[in-house]
């Protein structure tokens, strides 16, 4: 009986074996190079001749399996360790019909050899059944990972109408780009799950939409100018759709009116895994323009500073201008009533409610001690500043210094407080944090109020997340204007109009004058009548 021999012992011994962890070796032949031994604790398990290639996967694989070292396994054979990864994951997911099948075009004589004699081994079945199988297993799986999010299961689609479920060789494409959108979606955002969930096989103009963002497509209308085909294969829907098509999926989609579930879910999930921050969040107001059907509210836009007829979206972003929620309302919006709403929206997702950072629209009394009463925390610009005490201030009460974006500030704190009158008539006072901040760079002084104590917030902390929030909100909805035109409306379709008439600019003119004239008739009518009376 062979006593079993220690790896350092082997390698001075017999220079013909090679261990390859877990008592597995390899024992060469000197008179046949090719002709390989495996053993384990001295019982043979395997011969293998190495100039047949598949029989040298197979012994790969199969040594792994035994629980062999990949890098001992690699050093014997004279092969990289991603080689013996490739063989182990195409043998995992494909099997060893895999492994045989891993040839170059070759059709060489000794290539036909090895197939006859793995033939064997193939496995037997229709493929396209078994691909199938594949995808139905990978659907079912798919739910039970994410439904204690969404509480939505994807519907047990045909092959056909599942995303990317159609077969091509390799491309090239001109829109490969729009992959780096995709896989975030996918699989950080769990996108397709939550579309799916929801809207069936309707997830296809979701898609499309994925595709104008990426590609600055500004219209349905300019979906005509496009690779159809090559762009639906980027997609996984086979064919972009033509402008009527993209139209009726659209409409499809609108009908079903499950967009505020589905912005809730997605907003939620956000919050279940840490995409977006908890900390700090930026809320702010940006006009939109009017679209609705019901009477027309006044909006301000405050890039053509004049009131037009339009819409707010109260958008609400992270300290990385990710977008956390938003909420579009008629006419200026209540953005006070809205960050309270969203504090008590997602109060049981979050570990602690975030510190509300908002602009001075949000200042006044009764919000400060709703948002104190509520226990949300709060930092905002301070208003009705008298900037000739902030001027007269010594400097050196400014007394903590510090950077942000590339600028030098100083700040020190206060207190102000504030007088509220309840609602049984007695008044209430309350004190809040006064941050005084110095921009030492441009040689400005302005203050900030906060609701958030000390412990958790420094000065400096304060001041620097009222700081942060143009570069917050404001640049996230900026960028956003420019990447979608904003007045453009997919549902609405262009027809042809019944009445082509066009109105003669002439007769417009003499229509208008008269008008002045009898206006102006109607004036000396009234005068002379005036005259009349006073004479008599």
């Amino acid at each position: 009986m062979k006593q079993n021999i220690l790896f350092e012992d082997v390698q001075s011994e017999n220079e013909n074996i090679k261990w390859i962890g877990n008592r597995l070796y390899l024992q060469f032949n000197k008179s046949d190079p090719n002709k390989i031994f495996l053993y384990l604790r001295d019982t043979l398990i395997k011969s293998v001749d190495l100039s047949d290639r598949v029989a040298k996967r197979l012994l790969v694989v199969d040594a792994v399996e035994l629980g062999a070292t990949k890098s001992r396994l690699a050093d014997a054979l004279g092969i990289s360790r991603q080689t013996i990864h490739n063989y182990t994951e195409t043998n995992k997911h494909f099997g060893p019909e895999g492994l045989i099948h891993n040839y170059s075009p070759s059709v060489s004589k000794s290539r036909r050899k090895q197939r006859q004699t793995h033939v064997k081994q193939r496995g037997v079945g229709n493929k396209a059944r078994q691909i199938e199988q594949m995808h139905r297993e990978q659907r079912e799986k798919l739910p039970t990972q994410m439904d204690l999010i969404f509480g939505k299961k994807i519907p047990d689609l045909p092959l056909e109408e599942h995303p990317f479920g159609e077969e091509y060789d390799w491309k090239s494409t001109r829109y490969a780009g729009i992959f780096a959108y995709l896989i975030t979606l996918i699989t950080q955002n769990q996108w397709l799950h939550l579309i799916m969930g929801y809207f069936g096989n309707k997830y296809k103009i979701f898609m499309v939409f994925i595709f104008m963002a990426a590609r600055n497509v500004r219209s349905i209308e300019q979906l005509k100018n496009l690779r159809r085909r090559e762009a639906g294969v980027i997609l996984g829907i086979k064919r972009l759709p033509a402008r009527l098509k993209a139209r009726e999926w659209l409409h499809d989609v609108c009908r079903m009116e499950m967009s505020m579930p589905l912005l809730t879910d997605f907003f939620r999930y956000q919050l279940r895994v840490g995409i977006v921050g908890i900390w700090l969040w930026f809320t702010d107001g940006h006009f939109l323009p009017y679209t609705g059907k019901a009477k027309v509210h006044s909006g301000y836009n405050t890039q053509r500073r004049m009131p037009l007829p339009g819409r707010t979206n109260l958008v609400t972003c992270d300290s990385s201008g990710r977008v956390v929620d938003f909420d579009i309302q008629e006419g200026k919006g209540d953005l006070r009533g809205y960050i309270v709403s969203l504090n008590r929206k997602w109060r049981d997702e979050l570990p602690s409610a975030p510190v509300m950072v908002f602009d001075r629209e949000g200042y006044g009394a009764a919000f400060f001690f709703a948002l104190i009463d509520d226990q949300v925390p709060f930092v905002t610009w301070e208003k009705h500043i008298d900037k000739q005490k902030l001027e007269d201030l010594e400097a050196d009460r400014f007394g903590e210094e510090f950077d942000f974006n590339n600028k030098r500030y100083r700040v020190f704190e206060g207190e102000k407080t504030f007088t509220h009158t309840l609602e049984n008539g007695r008044s209430h006072k309350f004190t809040l944090r006064r941050i005084y901040i110095w921009n030492i760079t441009s040689d400005r002084r302005t203050c900030a109020l906060t609701g958030v104590s000390a412990k958790q917030m420094s000065a400096r902390d304060c001041a620097r997340a009222i700081l942060n929030r143009w570069g917050a909100s404001e640049n996230t909805f900026k960028h956003l204007a420019d990447k979608h035109p904003l007045h453009y409306q997919p549902g609405f379709s262009f027809v042809e109009s019944e009445k082509q008439e066009i109105a003669n600019p002439e007769l417009k003119e003499k229509r208008d004058l008269l008008t002045r004239i009898k206006r102006r008739l109607a004036k000396l009518y009234k005068k002379s009548f005036i005259i009349m009376l006073t004479q008599r």
